[in-house]
């Protein structure tokens, strides 16, 4: 009679803990590439790269994956009012000597680590940022809500060095002459995601 017993406690704890698998609530937010960028800031200029597209997985309103396309070709600068001044940066800025976005259209950040920082409701952010072929990761802190039908996401701005993704045009460690025409190595970006959730 114990030993049935057991068998039925073991049956019904395996029943219930499946039944809990079943009844995750899984989703999939899907960005809203008309409201979502990455802002840049170097030391002489500022500007924004659009997203493509980008997904983030959800279980149980805890943010497990997620990736992401940013389109390089559509990189803009924000603080040169003369039109063909701004031109002539947002076409040196696509050209290879610094993206070279004819050959690398596209840039991925793919998220693989995120925690919540208890003291300031902040999140920890780490992924693997891939630009002009080269893979760096990343770390940044940001904030973040997830409601049943959407996902906001705004980033503290966080720096990273250019040369990692062999960016070194107009550096002061680079031996060509620049005109005397400098960018810092480190470069600031801000990251402001909204996402909706996918219809099942």
């Amino acid at each position: 009679m114990m030993k049935r017993n057991i068998k039925i406690f073991w049956l019904i704890l395996f029943l219930t803990m499946l039944a809990d698998g079943f009844s995750q609530d899984t989703a999939t937010y899907t960005a809203d590439v008309s409201n979502s960028y990455v802002f840049w800031h170097s030391n002489i200029h500022k500007g924004t790269v659009l997203l493509k597209e980008g997904e983030v997985k959800v279980v149980d309103g805890k943010i497990v994956a997620g990736d992401f396309l940013l389109l390089m070709d559509s990189i803009k600068d924000a603080d040169i009012d003369y039109d063909l001044m701004r031109k002539t940066l947002e076409n040196t800025l696509r050209s290879e000597i610094f993206f070279d976005t004819k050959n690398y259209p596209l840039a991925e950040f793919s998220l693989y680590y995120i925690e919540k920082n208890k003291e300031n409701e902040k999140y920890k952010v780490m992924g693997n940022l891939t630009v002009k072929g080269i893979t760096n990761c990343v770390i940044f802190p940001a904030t973040i809500t997830v409601s049943p039908d959407k996902l906001l996401a705004v980033s503290d701005t966080f720096q990273i060095n250019r040369f990692n993704w062999d960016i070194t045009v107009y550096s002061k460690h680079d031996s060509t002459d620049n005109g005397g025409l400098f960018i810092a190595d480190n470069i600031d970006l801000a990251v402001r995601l909204v996402a909706v959730r996918k219809k099942e």
